[in-house]
């Protein structure tokens, strides 16, 4: 069995992969463990690119970053979402990639939403409406 993707971009690094830190694959073939393909992103920033963004190269990744870390406040996972897709689509003039990257987001919404349908069916759905949590996982 071959290195995971995170001990491959450590030790090409030479460093651990800082607390709060997630490797991404920026093609999102979880296979391609090509170090040009990794990038260690903050995980709130890593969530809010997959679910607001969509699959975008590596320059945009890095342009959005660098803003990210200099904004030195929190933001909502929202809030966060928001203004990475606004400012993407401030820098983004490829109207080919805004498609894919649209595609992706439905796709993703799509999968997350059977997903979750899937994993959760009981009598009552298994589903307490009042929270939107699966009234049999007590994690």
């Amino acid at each position: 069995m071959g290195l995971s993707y995170i001990k491959i971009y450590e030790e090409h690094h030479n460093k651990k992969t800082p607390k709060g830190y997630e490797i991404h694959h920026i093609d999102s073939n979880r296979k391609n463990n090509n170090i040009q393909n990794l990038i260690c992103l903050p995980r709130e920033f890593h969530r809010a690119l997959h679910n607001w963004v969509g699959l975008i190269p590596r320059k945009h990744i890095e342009n959005l970053l660098q803003w990210y870390l200099s904004q030195n406040k929190k933001f909502t996972s929202r809030a966060l979402g928001y203004y990475l897709s606004a400012k993407f689509n401030r820098i983004n003039t490829n109207k080919e990639l805004e498609i894919s990257c649209k595609k992706y987001l439905r796709e993703r919404k799509f999968s997350q939403a059977v997903s979750f349908k899937v994993n959760n069916i009981d009598t009552y759905g298994g589903i307490d409406s009042s929270y939107g949590k699966n009234i049999y996982d007590f994690n």
